[in-house]
């Protein structure tokens, strides 16, 4: 009744898990595991995690040998293109423990890893927002700094408005014009 209780949760479970053997090949992963990579078990266990280069590339399999050593350990978000195994690409996180025998002695790993996607695409979107503020605030200071210079070098400020308004983005006869224009003459 044990096992059966363990098999449900390996096969319910909504996060990706995979037993990876001492030789480094996938010898079971659970339909979570399937959907977060986009592929199944076959299209995972064609090659060994050790003739994997994606895996030292994007810094999992270092994680990996931790497990197998004996050291349970997470490994920081990553990104992993499974397209060459028919998945497709993702973002996870992996939590590697040895699965050790009787003895003591380390069999298997086990690495449950959730999907990590969501939060990687609203990093991404906010540090896309980050940097296209960086860039408007840049050209703000940019456009005050061509004022101030083209006000200091007028001995009449009136006949640079023009100039300054377009500098600010503002077109002739907008609200605002007319508010600076009423403000610096009133008697108009």
């Amino acid at each position: 009744q044990s096992e059966a209780r363990y098999r449900q949760i390996f096969e319910n479970a909504p996060i990706s898990m995979v037993l990876i053997s001492t030789q480094g090949f996938i010898i079971e992963v659970n339909p979570a595991c399937e959907r977060l990579f986009g592929t199944t078990i076959e299209g995972l266990s064609a090659r060994s995690i050790f003739e994997r280069p994606e895996l030292v590339e994007n810094g999992t399999l270092p994680y990996m040998l931790r497990a197998f050593a004996g050291e349970a350990i997470v490994e920081s978000p990553t990104y992993y293109d499974a397209a060459e195994d028919g998945g497709v690409k993702c973002f996870g996180q992996g939590h590697y423990a040895p699965i050790r025998d009787e003895s003591g002695i380390v069999r298997e790993i086990v690495e449950i890893a959730p999907d990590t996607s969501a939060l990687f695409k609203a990093q991404q979107n906010l540090q896309n927002e980050r940097e296209r503020a960086a860039q408007e605030r840049a050209k703000l200071l940019s456009a005050i700094a061509q004022v101030a210079n083209r006000l200091l070098r007028s001995p009449d400020y009136t006949t640079v408005l023009p100039d300054v308004v377009r500098l600010l983005g503002e077109a002739a006869g907008s609200d605002r014009c007319a508010v600076t224009k009423d403000a610096i003459h009133p008697e108009l």
